[in-house]
Protein backbone atom coordinates (compact mmCIF):
# COMPACT_ATOMS: atom_id res chain seq x y z
CA UNK A 1 0.00 0.00 0.00
CA UNK A 2 3.13 2.51 0.77
CA UNK A 3 4.36 1.63 -2.70
CA UNK A 4 1.03 3.13 -4.39
CA UNK A 5 1.30 5.70 -1.88
CA UNK A 6 4.63 6.76 -3.09
CA UNK A 7 3.47 6.64 -6.89
CA UNK A 8 0.85 9.00 -5.98
CA UNK A 9 2.92 11.38 -5.03
CA UNK A 10 4.67 11.70 -8.53
CA UNK A 11 1.12 12.08 -10.13
CA UNK A 12 0.92 15.54 -12.07
CA UNK A 13 -1.31 17.90 -9.80
CA UNK A 14 -5.04 18.75 -11.68
CA UNK A 15 -5.69 22.60 -12.28
CA UNK A 16 -8.08 22.17 -8.87
CA UNK A 17 -4.81 21.14 -6.83
CA UNK A 18 -2.97 24.14 -4.58
CA UNK A 19 0.20 24.53 -3.88
CA UNK A 20 1.38 24.40 -0.15
CA UNK A 21 4.55 25.57 1.68
CA UNK A 22 5.32 23.35 4.59
CA UNK A 23 8.33 25.04 6.75
CA UNK A 24 9.94 23.74 9.67
CA UNK A 25 13.16 25.81 10.69
CA UNK A 26 15.00 26.56 7.51
CA UNK A 27 13.15 23.88 5.65
CA UNK A 28 10.67 24.17 3.05
CA UNK A 29 8.59 21.16 1.43
CA UNK A 30 6.24 21.85 -1.13
CA UNK A 31 2.77 19.72 -1.61
CA UNK A 32 0.29 19.62 -4.33
CA UNK A 33 -3.26 18.96 -3.14
CA UNK A 34 -7.15 19.59 -3.28
CA UNK A 35 -8.11 21.97 -1.40
CA UNK A 36 -10.52 19.82 0.24
CA UNK A 37 -7.73 17.15 1.51
CA UNK A 38 -8.23 16.55 5.15
CA UNK A 39 -5.00 17.51 7.23
CA UNK A 40 -4.55 13.72 8.44
CA UNK A 41 -3.98 13.26 4.95
CA UNK A 42 -1.80 16.12 4.02
CA UNK A 43 0.35 14.96 7.23
CA UNK A 44 0.71 11.12 5.82
CA UNK A 45 1.67 12.86 2.61
CA UNK A 46 4.35 14.97 4.00
CA UNK A 47 6.17 12.06 5.88
CA UNK A 48 5.69 9.97 2.86
CA UNK A 49 7.22 12.64 0.58
CA UNK A 50 10.02 13.03 3.53
CA UNK A 51 10.68 9.46 3.46
CA UNK A 52 10.66 9.30 -0.42
CA UNK A 53 13.35 11.98 -0.54
CA UNK A 54 15.40 9.59 2.67
CA UNK A 55 14.88 12.46 5.09
CA UNK A 56 15.67 10.63 8.70
CA UNK A 57 15.83 14.12 10.80
CA UNK A 58 14.88 17.61 10.76
CA UNK A 59 15.85 19.96 13.52
CA UNK A 60 17.84 16.92 15.30
CA UNK A 61 13.57 15.83 15.93
CA UNK A 62 13.48 11.94 14.22
CA UNK A 63 10.82 12.11 10.94
CA UNK A 64 7.98 9.59 12.02
CA UNK A 65 6.91 6.53 9.52
CA UNK A 66 3.97 7.58 7.09
CA UNK A 67 1.56 5.56 9.04
CA UNK A 68 2.13 8.16 12.01
CA UNK A 69 0.22 11.15 10.62
CA UNK A 70 -1.30 12.02 14.19
CA UNK A 71 2.64 13.10 15.06
CA UNK A 72 2.65 15.83 13.07
CA UNK A 73 1.26 19.45 14.04
CA UNK A 74 0.78 21.93 11.08
CA UNK A 75 0.62 25.81 11.73
CA UNK A 76 -1.23 28.69 9.79
CA UNK A 77 0.08 32.13 9.97
CA UNK A 78 -1.64 34.39 12.31
CA UNK A 79 -0.65 36.87 9.50
CA UNK A 80 -0.65 35.34 6.29
CA UNK A 81 1.16 38.73 4.84
CA UNK A 82 3.43 39.02 7.97
CA UNK A 83 5.16 35.22 8.96
CA UNK A 84 6.86 36.65 11.50
CA UNK A 85 4.00 37.24 13.70
CA UNK A 86 3.72 33.26 14.56
CA UNK A 87 1.28 29.97 13.62
CA UNK A 88 -1.24 28.76 15.40
CA UNK A 89 -2.67 25.60 14.89
CA UNK A 90 -5.92 24.93 12.78
CA UNK A 91 -8.15 23.92 14.91
CA UNK A 92 -7.19 26.93 17.44
CA UNK A 93 -7.84 29.09 14.01
CA UNK A 94 -11.14 27.55 13.89
CA UNK A 95 -12.57 28.42 17.34
CA UNK A 96 -11.27 32.33 16.90
CA UNK A 97 -13.86 34.90 15.46
CA UNK A 98 -11.54 36.68 13.47
CA UNK A 99 -9.57 35.22 10.57
CA UNK A 100 -5.52 36.43 10.13
CA UNK A 101 -6.48 39.24 8.27
CA UNK A 102 -8.63 40.86 11.32
CA UNK A 103 -11.59 40.71 9.61
CA UNK A 104 -15.25 38.28 10.75
CA UNK A 105 -14.48 34.47 9.80
CA UNK A 106 -17.36 31.79 9.46
CA UNK A 107 -16.39 29.08 12.15
CA UNK A 108 -15.41 25.70 9.77
CA UNK A 109 -15.25 28.19 6.56
CA UNK A 110 -17.27 26.60 3.66
CA UNK A 111 -19.56 24.09 4.80
CA UNK A 112 -19.23 22.01 1.62
CA UNK A 113 -15.58 21.43 2.90
CA UNK A 114 -14.70 19.09 5.15
CA UNK A 115 -13.70 20.35 8.75
CA UNK A 116 -9.95 20.56 9.23
CA UNK A 117 -8.97 20.94 5.88
CA UNK A 118 -6.60 23.67 4.08
CA UNK A 119 -10.21 25.62 2.41
CA UNK A 120 -12.02 25.66 5.78
CA UNK A 121 -8.65 27.20 7.37
CA UNK A 122 -8.69 29.95 4.83
CA UNK A 123 -5.55 28.41 2.52
CA UNK A 124 -4.80 29.57 -1.10
CA UNK A 125 -2.56 28.35 -3.83
CA UNK A 126 1.17 29.36 -2.26
CA UNK A 127 -0.23 29.31 1.85
CA UNK A 128 2.95 28.85 4.10
CA UNK A 129 1.65 26.22 6.86
CA UNK A 130 4.29 25.53 9.68
CA UNK A 131 5.12 21.60 11.01
CA UNK A 132 6.54 20.35 13.72
CA UNK A 133 6.77 16.81 15.26
CA UNK A 134 5.09 15.93 18.54
CA UNK A 135 7.13 15.74 21.55
CA UNK A 136 5.69 13.74 24.77
CA UNK A 137 1.92 14.62 25.82
CA UNK A 138 -0.35 16.09 22.71
CA UNK A 139 -0.47 20.13 23.77
CA UNK A 140 -4.34 21.24 24.57
CA UNK A 141 -5.09 23.55 22.25
CA UNK A 142 -9.21 23.82 23.46
CA UNK A 143 -8.02 26.16 26.14
CA UNK A 144 -6.55 29.43 24.13
CA UNK A 145 -9.50 31.48 23.32
CA UNK A 146 -8.37 34.03 20.81
CA UNK A 147 -5.05 34.59 18.53
CA UNK A 148 -2.68 36.33 20.98
CA UNK A 149 -3.20 33.35 23.60
CA UNK A 150 -0.36 31.41 24.70
CA UNK A 151 -0.65 27.85 24.84
CA UNK A 152 1.09 26.50 28.27
CA UNK A 153 4.17 23.99 27.43
CA UNK A 154 3.90 25.33 23.60
CA UNK A 155 7.32 24.14 22.30
CA UNK A 156 6.75 26.90 19.67
CA UNK A 157 6.79 26.13 15.76
CA UNK A 158 11.04 26.83 15.13
CA UNK A 159 10.38 28.08 11.63
CA UNK A 160 13.49 30.47 9.94
CA UNK A 161 12.55 32.92 7.75
CA UNK A 162 15.14 34.34 5.22
CA UNK A 163 15.94 37.77 5.73
CA UNK A 164 18.34 40.44 3.77
CA UNK A 165 19.92 42.83 5.88
CA UNK A 166 21.18 45.97 4.15
CA UNK A 167 25.05 45.93 5.86
CA UNK A 168 25.23 42.12 5.57
CA UNK A 169 29.22 41.47 6.23
CA UNK A 170 30.00 39.15 4.13
CA UNK A 171 29.33 41.07 1.57
CA UNK A 172 31.20 44.12 2.18
CA UNK A 173 33.85 44.87 -0.32
CA UNK A 174 31.99 44.06 -3.24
Amino acid sequence: MVALEIASLAEFPSPLHITLLFKCAKHTILLSVLPSTPFSDIKSLLLLALQARNIKTINNDSVPAPDQGDQVEFGIPRNKKDLKKGFISPEMAEQVPGDSKGGKKKVNGNKAMPSGSPASAGLVDGSVLAFRFKQGEAMDMEDAADDEAQVPNDPGWNVELPHYDEEDEDLKGW
